[in-house]
């Protein structure tokens, strides 16, 4: 069967509740108002906005995720090292 319609612009997408605040809403619906005003067009939307704000955020964080594992596994490595008997002939 052929597909029909344009192609989804987002394949993964999960639906969950977010509770944030009232003033925060504004200030995202006014930062929306103001991209769409400035590109003369009504393609950007809230949702759009956000999932943007996600994906940046989401990203900065799993960068510090990494960087947070790779001081695990080199202080597991290094107090491995430190506690580890070696015979004095290996020495």
């Amino acid at each position: 069967m052929a597909k029909m319609g344009r192609p989804k612009k987002y394949n993964d997408l999960v639906q969950f509740n977010l509770y944030i605040e009232r003033s925060d809403l504004e200030i995202l619906k006014e930062a929306v108002a103001r991209l769409n005003a400035k590109h003369n067009t009504t393609d950007f939307t809230l949702s759009t906005y956000t999932r943007k704000i996600f994906s940046t955020a989401a990203k900065g964080i799993n960068e510090k995720l990494k960087i947070q594992d790779q001081k695990v596994a080199s202080d597991s490595a290094l107090a491995a090292e430190q506690f580890t008997w070696k015979p004095k002939d290996e020495e």
